[in-house]
């Protein structure tokens, strides 16, 4: 337990499901609330009620993702304050977010990985108390075995610390490859040869045979664990004054930056399957 977080009072906003531009504005407003010392820490534990495509904030749009077809199917693409890569979301993963002051912290935690790793050994004791070992693999990935299960991202502006991620629930193997590009994918064989590599090197809790309200429980307990809280259903009213202009920005082109698909020839799963293999077509 990092020095000065058992002593002070948190808030944990309990589980709930909401549109993905706004839960990521959510984040952005307990920050800059937190920071400004008008909100205590909070621990909050959040899904997407849509599919969704969660993209870093340095990441480019146009070279990750199929935009007109994630589009087309459905699915709301975001992009979130922190960096990393880009990331699919099911409605059943459970994503938590972490917003903690810098002034809690000691100068040696103000470092990205020693502030992954004080989250990630609270996750890591959860699942292990549902049977599943894992272990921190950089630069912010969840494993068991040599398998995905879970990732980490980071945002620290001026005063607060945001660490967040998600544990996969759910692997929709088939939809959630085709939605992004793969540059090394050259040919179709090679797709294929992608989709083969991705599924032997992720899983979910779901394989695990773990039910959703236990890993939630877990989850939950563990993160409060040796702090003082006070549970909430939701933000504040003073942080939901704010909220409004937050989601305008985070649904904004501007910074959702680039809504066509790359004009170079690539290939992507589509639908449609033959004797249960994915067809390939080309999207341009």
């Amino acid at each position: 337990m990092i020095e000065g977080m058992v002593e002070t009072e948190w808030r944990l906003i309990e589980l709930s499901s909401g549109h993905p531009v706004k839960q990521t504005a959510v984040d952005e407003v307990i920050i800059e609330q937190v920071a400004a010392g008008k909100s205590p820490p909070t621990i909050r534990f959040w899904q997407v009620e849509r599919p969704t495509i969660s993209v870093g904030r340095n990441q480019s749009l146009e070279d990750d993702v199929y935009v007109r077809k994630a589009v087309d199917d459905g699915i709301e693409i975001v992009r979130r304050p922190s960096g990393g890569g880009s990331d699919y979301l099911s409605a059943d993963d459970i994503c938590y977010s972490v917003i903690i002051p810098a002034n809690l912290l000691s100068k040696s935690a103000i470092n990205t990985t020693k502030n992954y790793l004080h989250v990630y050994k609270k996750i890591a004791s959860a699942l292990k108390s549902v049977g599943i070992e894992t272990h921190f693999e950089n630069p912010c990935n969840i494993m068991t075995g040599n398998r995905k299960i879970g990732n980490m991202a980071q945002f620290a502006p001026s005063g607060v610390v945001l660490v967040h991620g998600k544990i996969r629930y759910s692997l929709p193997l088939d939809r959630t490859l085709r939605h992004f590009v793969c540059k090394e994918c050259k040919e179709a064989h090679s797709l294929l040869l992608h989709r083969k590599s991705f599924a032997e090197a992720m899983t979910c809790v779901a394989d695990h045979k773990v039910p959703f309200r236990k890993l939630y429980s877990a989850l939950k307990s563990a993160l409060v664990e040796g702090l003082k809280y006070k549970s909430a259903e939701f933000i504040s009213g003073e942080e939901r004054k704010l909220l409004e202009d937050k989601e305008k920005f985070y649904d904004s082109d501007n910074w959702k930056k680039g809504a066509s698909i790359p004009h170079k020839v690539r290939y992507g799963f589509c639908d449609e399957h033959l004797n249960g293999v994915p067809i390939i077509k080309l999207y341009k």
